[in-house]
């Protein structure tokens, strides 16, 4: 699926250096992000999709390493309320990668 963002009050792109807070359990996964319906896309005939930047990845080059933030573990809840709460901006990624894609 996909979200169609409105952008209200320019929010978007964001800044350099916006604190930010990106939970999620595909985060570092980036085959996940393709879902369960695709083929190979990556053109190394390897049939891998190696190519796939996890999301975290493209935060922390985007954004810097030192204002992301990124928790993958969703059991870590003190980490992700101290996350959270330090953050001017939260990404929630809600993804069925790991419960076999039973939608």
């Amino acid at each position: 699926g996909m979200v169609l963002l409105k952008n209200e009050n320019k929010l978007l792109p964001l800044t350099p250096n916006t604190q930010i807070a990106l939970i999620g359990q595909s985060i570092e996964d980036g085959n996940s992000m393709l879902g369960n319906y695709n083929g190979f896309i990556c053109p190394d005939n390897k049939k891998t999709n190696d190519c796939v930047e996890p999301i975290a990845s493209a935060f922390v080059k985007m954004n810097g390493q030192a204002t992301t933030t990124a928790i993958s573990d969703l059991t870590q809840t003190a980490a992700i309320k101290s996350a959270v709460s330090a953050a001017s901006v939260v990404v929630f990624v809600i993804d069925n990668a790991y419960d076999g894609g039973r939608e």
